[in-house]
């Protein structure tokens, strides 16, 4: 009876040991399991960072290519009205000019027909004035 019982302790204590290794291996996959889960976690945390950081950077890029392209249009808007400026400019000065023509002519026309009045003749006018004759002749005609 007594071998009967220690057969039975050993059985016991065998069973035991079996199922505290099984336990244990069942224990360290667990813990491995987990061990990997909160790796991938890990790693899924620093992928959805990645991305958010890289919709960030997209985010910035396309808010400098649109700072840049409302730059470009003011400054092909300044240049415009800068060359439109030196447009108004030249004709400014395409009238003063005109004007300065009209005048000088006018000045002209007054010194030769004085001179007319005083009787002198084409040439006399003309050597007076600096003028070729051919400018002289069509006051006189």
């Amino acid at each position: 009876e007594q071998y009967r019982l220690y057969e039975e302790f050993l059985r016991a204590q065998r069973t035991e040991r079996t199922e505290f290794k099984w336990l244990n291996q069942k224990y360290i996959k667990e813990q491995r399991a987990a061990k990997a889960a909160l790796k991938a976690q890990q790693e899924a945390v620093k992928a959805q960072q990645a991305a958010v950081k890289a919709q960030e950077t997209e985010r910035i890029e396309k808010e400098a290519a649109v700072k840049a392209q409302e730059t470009e249009r003011i400054e092909k808007e300044a240049a415009v009205k800068v060359q439109q400026a030196a447009v108004k400019v030249q004709q400014a000065a395409v009238k003063a000019q005109q004007a300065a023509l009209k005048e000088v002519e006018k000045i002209k026309r007054n010194y030769i027909e004085l001179l007319k009045k005083q009787e002198h003749t084409k040439e006399e006018i003309s050597q007076l004035l600096n003028l070729p004759l051919t400018d002289v002749e069509l006051y006189f005609n």
